[in-house]
């Protein structure tokens, strides 16, 4: 509904949501054919650079709602977990991720759109959609299952958890993965293939693997302490600054490293950095995760930065102007948020 700031926000929306279940990959890659479709029927000159970008920010801010939605994540609960013996689980990191997508996703909408009138008319047809199939109704169930069981695995009162003790996370996503080998659609065949699944990146497995090897080696060789030792007296200062230059330089760093490999190279150091300092880890560990998402200047920075701008439509400079703001508007939304919420 609405004109095109709307259509821009509802596409938006729809990033976000979908990436905080899957990979912003996989997000944008959904979504890509459904906007190029759109901008075919459009006349408006101003809607394909917001529309595109906004796409592509929004599976990258999404992703930081859960703690699935993307790779840095993954390897915080996992990292934090080891060292600390403290779990966090999807209601305690949803607490601090949902408001910072709550706060980033209007903001950068807001900014994507500025230069687009307001009261422009959308002249955009969009085709009669059917009823859902069988197997979309099927997949979709299996999916919100899922989703409950994560949130609800630990919380409240311990959670379904207590009657399956050694469930996690992982345990949930196996068992999704199993039903939709074996629930058959209208056909009578699996909802998903072996075929389908030999598909999967399965490399960012073992990607995920060296970064925990990394982050060990880290710890047992030393380099973690003498290095946590000398950051010490930075974690040291006022916890504003320090949170506030973590962000920073996590944001501008990835946008040239893999946040994953960001993350793996920098939670290792400022763990015991904090413990030098007296300082909670998680309130350093989660703001340098949470900013590793915020890469949003240059085509090479993530997945779906590369995948719009291999639309032809949006060239470097484009996504550099709007991308550098968007970058500092993290670090102020994520600083903030760490700083009330943990």
């Amino acid at each position: 509904g609405g004109g095109p700031r709307s259509l821009v926000l509802g596409f938006m929306l729809a990033s976000a949501l979908c990436s905080m279940w899957i990979s912003n990959a996989a997000t944008t890659l959904m979504l890509l054919p459904v906007a190029l479709a759109v901008l075919q029927h459009s006349k408006d000159e101003s809607l394909p650079v917001p529309l595109l970008l906004g796409i592509a920010y929004a599976a990258s801010i999404g992703g930081m709602g859960t703690p699935i939605g993307t790779p840095p994540n993954v390897f915080f609960l996992g990292f934090f977990s080891d060292r600390t013996g403290i779990e966090y689980g999807f209601v305690e990191w949803m607490k601090i991720g949902v408001p910072v997508v709550a706060l980033m996703l209007p903001l950068a909408w807001l900014y994507l759109t500025r230069r687009m009138k307001r009261d422009a008319e959308l002249d955009v047809r969009l085709p009669t959609l059917g009823p859902w199939s069988s197997a979309e109704v099927r997949v979709m169930i299996i999916f919100a299952l899922a989703a409950a069981a994560w949130i609800f695995r630990a919380t409240p009162f311990d959670g379904w958890s207590r009657w399956a003790p050694g469930a996690g996370d992982s345990t949930v996503a196996l068992a999704a993965v199993v039903a939709l080998f074996l629930v058959p659609d209208a056909h009578g065949k699996a909802l998903m293939s072996w075929e389908q699944a030999e598909s999967i990146p399965w490399g960012l497995l073992i990607l995920f693997g060296g970064g925990i090897a990394i982050a060990q080696a880290f710890e047992t060789s030393g380099l973690a302490q003498a290095v946590g030792e000398t950051l010490a007296r930075v974690a040291s200062l006022n916890l504003v600054i320090v949170v506030g230059a973590i962000c920073l330089a996590v944001t501008f760093m990835t946008e040239v490293v893999s946040n994953t490999a960001a993350t793996t190279l920098l939670l290792p150091l400022l763990f015991p950095a904090a413990a030098a300092a007296g300082v909670d880890p998680a309130k350093l560990l989660i703001p340098a995760t949470l900013s590793a998402s915020c890469a949003f200047m240059l085509p090479v920075a993530t997945a779906p930065n590369a995948i719009v701008f291999g639309s032809g439509k949006i060239d470097t400079r484009h996504m550099v102007r709007e991308g550098v703001a968007l970058n500092f508007l993290g670090v102020f939304v994520i600083t903030g948020c760490c700083l009330l919420l943990l």
